[in-house]
């Protein structure tokens, strides 16, 4: 089928359409997706090859094939959707907030309220890849192998420098606890 009578599909038939769309590019999405989201869990990069094929959909009828081809559109959507993908992971990963330690928020009595949120600006204020190490490992409990890959360092050093910033929150942490 050529691109411009899958393209006529999806005003006639938009369930085939995406169908035919997704057995075809599927596994050109899925390795695009993937390279971009390396490190990420499969999940994350599933709901983005998902997303990808929901959103040429959505604009099948804005793709103008004396521009490029279906292929070379998906290629973009792909990369596009990726990176904006990656760039929200990381953001949640980097961010530092009483909401993201929910095992802690029930914890209602005012000196460790106050001892958390003291917790968190010192951990904050830790080294970039540092912060992301902890974070990772005692906020979202990953395994130091997967820290080491997103952080694309090793699995020793993510353990030496967890080890050292807990050493150095202990140490500014005295008498909070």
């Amino acid at each position: 089928m050529s691109d411009a009578e899958l393209l006529e599909l999806y005003t006639t038939d938009s369930e085939r359409a995406v169908g035919i769309t997704a057995e075809k590019y599927s596994a050109y999405v899925y390795a695009i997706v993937r390279d971009k989201l390396a490190g990420y869990p499969d999940e994350d990069i599933e709901e983005t090859v998902d997303d990808v094929f929901i959103r040429f959909w959505q604009d099948s009828g804005r793709v103008d094939l004396r521009r490029g081809s279906i292929k070379a559109y998906i290629c973009l959507l792909a990369k596009s959707l990726a990176k904006n993908r990656r760039g929200q992971l990381s953001r949640r990963e980097n961010e530092l907030t009483l909401d993201d330690t929910p095992e802690l928020a029930d914890e209602d009595t005012p000196e460790r309220r106050l001892a958390r949120r003291e917790l968190l600006h010192k951990v904050s204020k830790l080294s970039d890849d540092d912060r992301k190490a902890v974070v990772m490992r005692y906020f979202y409990g990953m395994p130091h192998a997967e820290i080491a890959s997103r952080l694309g360092m090793s699995e020793q050093l993510v353990r030496k420098r967890i080890s050292r910033a807990l050493k150095k929150l202990g140490k500014e942490m005295e008498g909070w606890l």
